[in-house]
């Protein structure tokens, strides 16, 4: 359970800092702030719950990420399309595109804890 929190944390804490590392660009208000927040948390506990159940099977560690990743995609578009409105489109694929390999890696990481801890 703490390591499912901690890449939790990890994988909020990724998402936070891939938009800061963006150019400068319009701001994100407190409001759109926690919207974006809570989508990121549902998109995470989506990715993990995902990454759980594939664990059992026989499928590689990336091919469960890709699984989880197509799984967890409707969340995903919410989050740009909040995204997009907050810091514009091109920006906000950037972001996007940048986060995803962060997931990706997450992912796995949390399949090979399961696995070990079986």
């Amino acid at each position: 359970m703490i390591r499912t929190l901690a890449a939790l944390s990890l994988l909020f804490a990724a998402t936070a800092a891939a938009a800061q590392r963006a150019a400068p660009a319009p701001r994100v208000s407190p409001q759109q702030q926690q919207r974006l927040a809570a989508l990121g948390a549902e998109l995470g506990r989506c990715h993990r719950a995902a990454a759980v159940r594939l664990a059992r099977s026989r499928l590689t560690p990336p091919q469960i990420a890709d699984r989880a990743m197509a799984e967890c995609a409707p969340r995903e578009a919410a989050i740009r399309q909040a995204l997009g409105r907050a810091i514009g489109a091109g920006r906000a694929q950037n972001v996007l595109q940048a986060q995803r390999g962060h997931w990706r890696r997450t992912i796995v990481t949390i399949v090979q804890q399961s696995r070990f801890t079986r």
